[in-house]
């Protein structure tokens, strides 16, 4: 590690606040001397929703734009949502995954879980592609739980 973190040409980390903190000593293991002295080559790369892009109050590819202030405006998405799934339209908690469907994410993971997830009434959702195996897993428990339950094998911003 300490030869990558000299002789690298940038270094990045998953958000500016963790950038500061390996520049300690009780994020760095050993290893902050060398990362402070390269902090002009060190960028944190926020991981997670860009607010710009992805806020509700503005996004224009949801069905109800809603802020803090009218947060009765989101259900009117999750109904639509459920609509469109084929889900059943009710109050139940709606899980939603967006990935790549691979064992690296942990989906093989939430197989084993699945049913007792399921057992926790609730309506869950899967979008994206990956490993053939676990899409068919997940398909087959689509058709285990319809109504509470749609595996998407695609990519859709909407």
């Amino acid at each position: 590690m300490k030869a990558a973190v000299v002789y690298t040409d940038i270094l990045t980390t998953v958000s500016s606040k963790y950038a500061e903190e390996i520049q300690t000593k009780e994020y760095g293991y050993g290893l902050e001397q060398y990362i402070e002295t390269r902090k002009d080559d060190l960028y944190g790369i926020v991981h997670g929703i860009d607010l710009t892009i992805w806020n509700p109050k503005v996004d224009p590819l949801i069905i109800k734009n809603y802020d803090s202030s009218k947060l009765n405006l989101k259900i009117e998405n999750k109904n639509y949502l459920q609509d469109k799934l084929n889900l059943d339209v009710s109050d139940k908690p709606l899980l939603g995954i967006i990935t790549r469907i691979a064992t690296q994410k942990g989906l093989d993971l939430i197989l084993k879980k699945f049913d007792e997830i399921m057992d926790l009434n609730v309506q869950f959702v899967l979008l994206g592609t990956g490993d053939p195996k676990l899409e068919k897993k997940f398909k087959a428990k689509e058709k285990k739980y319809e109504g509470d339950c749609s595996i998407n094998i695609e990519f859709d911003n909407r």
